[in-house]
């Protein structure tokens, strides 16, 4: 295919118009145009720096191939869109993606040797990806795997998101397994039964973790998207302060076939009924059935997810009752309740000397749970949060050679 056809075929891309767009494929183009043009020597040279700049900014290599595959994997279209649902596509359909595709793996397959780009330039295509590139048919295969197994779209390439208007990938996320987190097993084995079934496909339940702070209800969550986002499972954090984007952000999730979990850290409302509704209608009561891909998983400190407020305050509340049973009803609509209470005296010792040993301390329990009681009176309270302040706290102090 010569260099004239190449830009004619670029400019009539239809199914992966979208992958030609992004911004390192975008460069490649301009220089293809710029080729075909007839353009200068200098030019044409500058262009190609420019592919590999947007390379190195797109995931710091010059390993152009990938940047093309990792474009036509997130890439949302009609064929990405049937094959992550299992769909059998239209004949037009995949002969204009097959069209596309043979367009991407001719670009794929310009390298200096053979587009006349200066000698030295970086790596065009690594060696992990030459058998995807290698034919249309074997790209093809590779992105059809692709779907099925991780969906498509910004939802196939990370786990966890916060919604702020969109999905939003998020950064650093706790990489807590359930393994590392001691006692409360009971607790959380009901959770992860939950879980397990809604990644099966098999019928779950929206959840509500509650009970006393710093008891793990947060923990438990991370860990539980770390264990099963392998096996597909998406987890979006939606701020407390933003439930009144609910239904916007179930409509987004309900585009996508992957398994979502919506998690709401620290909910406690003061009885705003359009956000209640919202809520509640999510969780039951709706005439638009919430789809079976959604649970809602939320913590609060709070039984009842009411604000703690004054008697004073209360008093000045005409309709106090009628928040209160809202409030009652919301949380009734979990179909899971599970409850998480400060450890006694005995747990918080274990849960200390569990993560002691994690974490390489290694000092006689006598001077280990003394330490760890005076901390926790500082603290006013024992919990697997105070526990691991104590282990951080400690770990410190006798790296600085000091008495506990």
């Amino acid at each position: 295919m010569n260099i004239t056809e190449l830009s004619l075929r670029i400019a009539s891309a239809t199914v992966y118009k979208g992958v030609i767009n992004e911004p390192v494929v975008r460069q490649i183009c301009e220089y293809v145009r710029l080729k075909a043009a007839g353009a200068g020597k200098e030019e044409i040279v500058s262009a190609a720096a420019a592919v590999f700049c947007s390379a190195l900014e797109f995931d710091k290599s010059s390993d152009i191939c990938g940047a093309f595959v990792s474009a036509a994997e997130t890439d949302e279209n009609p064929v990405s869109r049937a094959l992550a649902f299992g769909e059998k596509l239209q004949d037009d359909i995949k002969s204009a993606a097959l069209f596309d595709l043979e367009t991407l793996v001719e670009l794929m397959h310009l390298c200096p040797e053979k587009s006349d780009l200066p000698a030295g330039a970086p790596v065009w295509t690594s060696e992990d990806k030459k058998h995807i590139s290698a034919d249309t048919e074997s790209f093809f295969n590779y992105l059809k795997g692709y779907y099925e197994k991780n969906g498509y779209g910004i939802v196939s390439r990370h786990s966890a998101f916060k919604y702020e208007g969109g999905l939003i990938p998020a950064v650093n996320t706790d990489k807590i397994r359930l393994a590392s987190l001691k006692s409360y097993d009971a607790e959380r084995a009901v959770v992860k039964e939950n879980t397990e079934a809604f990644v099966k496909g098999l019928p779950a339940q929206n959840v509500l973790l509650y009970g006393d702070r710093g008891t793990g209800k947060s923990a438990t969550i991370h860990a539980l998207l770390n264990e099963y986002s392998g096996r597909g499972l998406r987890m979006i954090e939606l701020a407390k302060n933003n439930l009144s984007g609910l239904s916007s952000l179930i409509g987004i999730l309900s585009r996508y076939p992957n398994r979502f979990i919506i998690y709401i850290d620290d909910l406690s409302l003061s009885g705003d009924e359009a956000v209640l509704s919202d809520l509640k209608a999510v969780l039951e009561g709706s005439l638009e059935k919430r789809p079976d891909n959604i649970l809602v998983y939320a913590t609060s400190n709070r039984r009842h997810l009411v604000k703690e407020k004054s008697t004073s305050e209360l008093s000045k509340e005409t309709n106090d009752a009628d928040a209160r049973e809202e409030m009652l009803s919301l949380s009734d609509r979990f179909g899971l309740t599970v409850t998480f209470f400060n450890p006694n005296l005995k747990v918080y010792r274990e849960i200390v000397a569990f993560l002691a040993k994690e974490n390489g301390i290694n000092i006689d329990e006598q001077t280990l749970f003394a330490a760890a009681d005076r901390f926790a009176v500082r603290r006013g309270v024992r919990s697997p949060r105070t526990a691991q302040q104590f282990i951080e706290y400690a770990a410190g102090r006798i790296n600085l050679g000091l008495d506990l």
